[in-house]
């Protein structure tokens, strides 16, 4: 095997070098890329003579039959053929027999669940040698596999192939045998008669829990032996470890060994001559699937570590990536694992979770080709290297820096340190010598290491020439990322200091206490040449990104007014984003460097509470090629674009770039462009504009812009100030003449909430509008935007009803206006083309919405129907149609969208409503913000063509639905509940409901997502079947203990269970699965709103969690109810990582004395906690 894939390998470089193929993005060597040219010229070349019929999914005409297809396979022609390739074909049979008696390969990767192969179809194609069937669902192979005596390589990853493997048994010649990532539960005995198989792939297997004993060792020629990410259980009666070690010629094996225990004596010695492994050992390893490393090895221990043999020393000594995690029982974490002074082999290193470790080696080591380090989760650490506390008695354990001068890393490439309490990364003087062996490095991340005062001398900054991506995120008393005061004699005299000359990603994030990157008060221009990226955020005491300051004596006085002032500057920088600067009041100084910011493409700005302005005046021309512009939640922003009239006379006409502009949440905001820009800039670019939540703002657009916006599609103002839209021309212009607004690509246009909207253009206007499609007009009480031709001429509407309601397709409409065109008498013709309709009320002063409005609406796909006052779907008040009519009203509905419809109580609609009758074509229904409901409360019949139900944000709705009503749901294919904090089930049992089958035929997609009171899906004693399952995604469900608590039959196509931001778990079946999570207090990983009572399991890990062991970084919402026993709720570490909540509601707890408390061990309480705190209640 080795020397055929040596043989491949050097072919694939060959090709490379040729550019006929081209490198893959994943990180394994054995993956590529082939250009579409290339492959289509050799496919042509292939298919010469009908000896190669090769069809992909781009091959399939959309308008061509699937018999067509499949008639390839049938031709006489096929005789001749000897490859088959077939790539997601569009065909649902193959042929009863393949004409093929020349096949040699045949491939085919499917996506089709209903795809069958009949039992005969290789019957005629004896002579194959390969074959791959891959994402095939098999209720059992075919038997004419048994007859394919010559094959040597069979593929059938991806595959439902249930437990009935015994056919391959009689496979006699089989070299290859790939089941990755299908669904097999056994590796049977009858495996064991494939002597002479040199590959065997079970990995990603997930449910794959036993190989029968005896099979292995019967494998005597294996060389390569595959089997990670799976749940194999060792030992008696399995198969067990020592087994492996009867394969003398192996050499690869990946393998996840659980339980470290089970690890026999001289296991890993015998293991010495591998020439490949992947050996994980301890649950739940993540990233099985890495093949950046050939050797790798991963340790989570339950045990310690002189409890493994000495082997597993030999096997460190050669490994490539080592990954280490919970280490107990040592306080040098290599000491006990190698004897070796050179980890020669090693290019990643991760160590992780070790609550004991103070060193990572105990004397000097080299690590010559260590291209990655992480260092994560490591509170005692104190130095990388033990013997620096011995040379350096006079330091304190805090002042240690973590890598003194003994350590070398002259390959290191991506440094990581997370949640570390050192103090210093690097010694202050650290020798050229020693830390120019860091000059490689290309990522350095830094976050949670609170103690960290300043990262970088100047001097050591200067050797990190390739230096690409740097982060840095919650380092609580960070000050400074580089002290500039030991700048060498040889750049004072140099004006432009350049910093990290590859630099492309910088990323600073909550960081509660940087006053600066760097601090410098000389007259330096400091230069970023490269950089492409930049994140600030939350970074409250920010002063400027080069703190500038003067000296009195011994004093710092900072100098600071802006973010960027003109002795910075960044040539290459296209995207910016700055977000919760506290202090600082404005981004950038005029003038600017003439090389500063000249590529900035996009910028976002977010949470600046004194920022006045975005761009002042005279420095439009420095950002020309801006594209999107992004300003939110600034509170005392006040104009975006400072336009003075004294620019007028001396500027040339110049076209900005912007295309995007979206503002909101500025309640100061008095102007977009602050005076008219006409003669010295043009905005014709821009494409879509959204302007959200500016109370202040009275207009939108000078005259000059509005007037030419040649490539406008997009306009939304929303919760404004607005008197009009397009402010009147300056004084002086002839009032007399009406102005032409032409929106010649505007195809959407929405208007909400804007109460003090008088008009579109105070003066006189014309405006033509004919690419418009989507209008939604919402509470614009002073201004009339539809209207008909009877209305005043004095005050014309925006549109005429007639002549713009034919062009649309997308109508949404407030209860004012439904009013209006009820009570007139229009043609229903004028509907015809509407295909989504959204009416949206006012509350309890709505008029009420009758549902016989919608008989106009003949071609009515999409009804979204939000903030009505209705107490009853179909059975409104003063409608006079009974179901006969509904049913006719809404036999086009697809998708129905419930908003708001808090009159609604306890169900949607009555039991006795025969909603299949009225929504006969419904597949899609969403459910948000109805806060009363309790369940859908629907029949059996009720849902019969649904696919997809997304039920969110209904505080009161305790379970979804009943048993019967979900009984009828048999094409739901995608099922959302989210953010409902009463729901204790999904399905319930109503009464005596009897107990039954329940099966979710074609589900393949559920997600359970901040459900704090979940407990199962389903209490009831009933049978669930999940036949086409593939995605289950539970996420802030920290009661949920088990999935069902009746009959599970387990999901076959699902391999694992997506919690949170994790890559999933599986443990047998889904019942365990979910139990086992709930045991690891996975459920409280990503939560965002969590609710505390003294009964709760929540209340217990919460108090666990005191010290901080869990991540509630998310958390945005906590409800705390009856918690009798708490006096207060979070300490000063906990509060520190809130940096999301919200909202905190206390209710019913008679001891509590205070929200924060300060404990003894504590540092100095951090100036802002819960940064995003709003309400308290």
């Amino acid at each position: 095997m080795k020397a055929a894939r040596d043989r491949l390998l050097k072919m694939m470089s060959t090709l490379k070098e040729s550019c006929l193929l081209l490198d893959s993005k994943s990180t394994n060597e054995e993956y590529f890329d082939v250009h579409d040219l290339t492959y289509i010229v050799a496919k042509s070349i292939a298919s010469k003579d009908n000896q190669v019929l090769a069809l992909t999914e781009e091959d399939n005409d959309e308008d061509e039959d699937e018999d067509v297809v499949a008639d390839w396979l049938n031709r006489e022609s096929m005789k001749e053929c000897n490859k088959i390739l077939l790539q997601h074909p569009r065909i649902s049979k193959l042929p009863d027999q393949l004409n093929c008696p020349q096949l040699f390969l045949f491939l085919l990767f499917s996506k089709d669940l209903s795809l069958t192969l009949p039992d005969n179809v290789f019957k005629e194609a004896k002579n194959l040698k390969v074959l791959d069937l891959t994402g095939v669902h098999f209720s059992s192979l075919p038997s004419s596999i048994g007859l394919l005596t010559s094959l040597s390589t069979l593929c059938l990853d991806h595959c439902k192939l249930g437990d009935n493997l015994t056919i391959i048994g009689v496979l006699k010649n089989l070299n290859v045998l790939s089941l990755l990532q299908s669904d097999i539960k056994i590796v049977p005995k009858e495996i064991g008669q494939l002597l002479k198989l040199k590959l065997l792939d079970v990995s990603g297997c997930t449910k794959l829990e036993k190989i029968s004993a005896d099979v292995l060792p019967r494998l005597s020629k294996l060389e390569e032996l595959y089997m990670g990410g799976t749940s194999i259980q060792w030992g008696q009666p399995n198969a067990s470890l020592a087994e492996l070690n009867t394969l003398s010629h192996l050499s690869t094996l990946e393998v996840q060994i659980p339980d470290a225990k089970s690890v026999p004596e001289g296991f890993f010695q015998k293991l010495q001559k591998l020439e490949r492994y992947k050996i994980c050992i301890g649950k739940e390893w993540e990233r099985f699937g890495n093949y950046q490393y050939s050797r790798t090895l991963k340790l989570r221990l339950n045990t310690s570590i002189d409890d493994l043999n000495h082997g597993i020393k030999k096997l460190v000594e050669r490994t490539q990536d080592l990954e280490l995690d919970e280490l107990k029982g040592g306080k040098i974490a290599l000491k006990e694992l190698t004897d070796e002074e050179s980890l020669s082999h090693l290019q990643n290193l991760h160590i992780q979770n070790g609550l004991d470790i103070e060193s990572v080696i105990n004397d000097k080591n080299e690590f010559p080709r260590l291209q990655s380090l992480t260092l994560q989760g490591l509170p005692q650490l104190v130095s990388f290297c033990s013997q620096d506390k011995i040379d350096a008695p006079s330091l304190t354990q805090l002042e240690l820096p973590l890598f003194g001068e003994k350590i070398s890393f002259p390959s290191l490439e991506k440094l990581h340190l997370s949640s570390l309490n050192v103090t210093r990364v690097w010694q202050n003087q650290l020798s050229n010598v020693a830390f120019c062996t860091h000059e490689k490095l290309t990522t350095l991340k830094i976050e949670g290491c609170g103690n960290i005062k300043y990262l970088l001398s100047f001097s050591m900054a200067k050797y990190l020439v390739h230096l690409k991506y740097f982060e840095i995120t919650a380092c609580n008393c960070l000050r400074e990322i580089i002290l500039l005061e030991d700048i060498e004699e040889e750049t004072q005299a140099t004006m432009t200091l350049s910093l990290f000359p590859q630099l492309k990603s910088l990323e600073l994030k909550d960081l509660q206490h940087l006053s600066g990157f760097c601090s410098n008060s000389q007259n330096k221009v400091i230069e970023f040449p490269f950089m492409k990226s930049m994140t600030i955020y939350n970074c409250p005491k920010l002063e400027g990104f080069i703190c500038r300051y003067t000296r009195e004596g011994n004093r710092r006085i900072s100098s600071q007014g802006d973010l960027f002032d003109n002795k910075v500057a960044f040539p290459s920088l296209e995207e910016m984003s700055i977000c919760y600067l506290r202090k600082m009041k404005m981004i950038w100084r005029n003038p600017l460097p003439p090389n500063s910011f000249p590529k900035l493409q996009q910028l976002r700005v977010e949470g600046c509470d004194k920022l006045l302005t975005i761009f002042p005046s005279n420095m439009l021309t420095t950002f020309q090629r801006l594209h999107r512009l992004t300003v939110n939640t600034c509170g005392s922003l006040q104009e975006v674009f400072e336009i003075m009239h004294e620019e007028k006379e001396t500027a040339v006409l110049a076209t900005a770039q912007l295309r995007e502009l979206h503002i909101g949440g500025l309640p100061k905001l008095k102007y977009i462009w602050k005076n008219d820009p006409k003669g010295i800039f043009s905005f014709k670019k821009i494409c879509a504009i959204s302007v959200l939540g500016c109370r202040s703002l009275k207009n939108v657009f000078p005259a000059s812009v509005a007037k030419d916006l040649p490539q406008l599609g997009y306009l939304a103002i929303s919760d404004c100030g607005e008197e009009e839209i397009v402010s009147k021309l300056e004084e002086g212009s002839d009032s007399e003449i009406a102005v032409n607004f032409k929106f010649d690509q505007l195809y959407a246009l929405m208007l909400w909430r804007l109460p003090e909207l008088k008009c579109f253009y105070a003066g006189k206007y014309t405006a033509k509008w004919p690419m418009l499609n989507k209008l939604e007009v919402i509470e614009c009480g002073k201004m009339k935007i539809l209207g008909t031709q009877l209305d005043s001429p004095i005050h014309p509407p925006l549109f005429l009803v007639e002549k713009v309601i034919p062009k649309l397709q997308h109508l949404t409409l407030d209860s004012d206006y439904i009013a209006m065109i009820s009570d007139s008498q229009f043609s229903s013709s004028l509907f015809h083309g509407i295909k989504a309709f959204q009416v949206h009320g006012h509350g309890a002063k709505s008029i009420d919405f009758r549902i016989s409005f919608l008989e106009r609406f003949y071609t009515l796909e999409n009804l979204t129907i939000s903030y009505y006052e209705i107490k009853e779907l179909f059975c409104t008040e003063g409608d006079t149609g009974n179901e006969e009519m509904y049913a006719g009203t809404l036999s086009t509905i697809r998708n129905l969208k419930l908003v708001a419809l808090n009159n609604l109580k306890d169900y949607l609609w009555k039991q006795d409503v025969q909603v299949d009758h009225i929504l006969p074509k419904l597949e899609t229904l969403e459910v948000h913000n109805c806060y009363n409901l309790i369940s859908l409360g629907s029949s059996s019949a009720s849902f019969q063509n649904l696919t997809t139900l997304d039920v969110w944000n209904c505080e009161a709705m305790k379970y979804l639905d009943t048993c019967l009503a979900v009984q009828g749901m048999v094409q739901l294919k995608k099922l959302m509940v989210r953010d409902c904090i009463s729901m204790t089930e999904i399905v319930a049992t109503e009464g005596d409901e009897a107990t039954c089958d329940i099966i979710f035929s074609r589900l393949k997609s559920l997600e359970l997502l901040n459900l704090p009171r979940l407990k199962c899906f389903c209490s009831g004693n009933h049978t669930f079947g999940f036949p086409c399952l593939e995605e289950l995604i539970v996420s802030g469900c920290p009661e949920l203990e088990i999935f069902c608590k009746g009959v599970l039959t387990n999901p076959p196509l699902l391999q694992k269970v997506e919690y949170g931001n994790d890559n999933g778990h599986w443990y047998s079946d889904l019942n365990n699965t979910i139990q086992q999570m709930y045991s690891i207090k996975a459920g409280f990983q990503a939560i965002g709103y969590l609710v505390l009572s003294e009964f709760s399991k929540s209340i217990e890990i919460w108090k666990e969690n005191i010290h901080g062991s869990l991540d509630f970084k998310k958390l945005k919402v906590l409800e705390v109810y009856k918690c009798n026993s708490m006096t207060y709720i979070f300490s000063v570490s906990m509060a520190l990582d809130l940096a999301q909540l919200e909202d905190i509601k206390v209710k019913q707890c008679p001891i509590m004395e205070q929200i924060i408390k300060k404990r003894a061990e504590e540092t100095e309480m951090a100036t802002l906690l819960l940064p995003m705190l709003k309400n308290k209640t």
